[in-house]
């Protein structure tokens, strides 16, 4: 499937906005030193976020199309 940046450049700047924003708000809330999950220790806070998120898009878009 082939996208036009043109036609879809509103919706990435809000996504954008919308992550760093969330991103923001996970800095603020988080304690201090919180204990990782395990299996997952190998992965920082930032990460393990990026990663819920992408976990997130992808089950979006399969409902979705």
């Amino acid at each position: 499937m082939t996208v036009n940046p043109d036609q879809s450049i509103n919706e990435d700047i809000s996504d954008i906005s919308a992550i760093r924003a969330a991103l923001y708000t996970f800095h603020k809330i988080r304690r201090g030193s919180e204990p990782h999950l395990p299996g997952l220790e190998n992965f920082t806070h930032d990460q393990l976020f990026f990663l819920a998120f992408g976990n997130v898009s992808c089950i979006k878009s399969l409902v979705f199309f």
